[in-house]
């Protein structure tokens, strides 16, 4: 379930990453077209202030966004490893446990060889 979840996610983010890219790309040009229009170089400073901040917080949100993704990818090898533990059926209790555990947590009975 979650290995679906991380593929779709995956190539969605792709998509966001891109357009969050381009968006702040026209959001500092816009804002330059803007200033220099305006024929006022205080207005032009202040636009182009505001574009840069304006695209630094969209790329900042795409770093973050992709970021999740390497959240994602760690938590999909974590997963994958506890689906590889093996278990081991205690003789004493019949319980199961993880074969990498020396001793059975529920009657603390230790297998000789370990």
């Amino acid at each position: 379930m979650l290995v679906t979840y991380f593929r779709v996610l995956e190539k969605e983010n792709n998509v966001l990453l891109l357009f969050l890219y381009v968006l702040s790309g026209l959001f500092f040009v816009s804002f330059l077209i803007m200033g220099w229009m305006s024929g006022s170089i205080f207005i032009l400073v202040r636009d182009i202030i505001f574009g840069l901040t304006g695209g630094g917080i969209l790329i900042a949100l795409a770093y973050i966004i992709s970021g999740q993704d390497w959240i994602m990818s760690q938590m999909y090898k974590l997963e994958e490893s506890n689906v590889k533990k093996g278990y081991i059926t205690c003789p004493e209790c019949e319980k199961k446990y993880e074969a990498e555990r020396n001793s059975c947590p529920y009657c603390a009975y230790r297998p000789k060889g370990r």
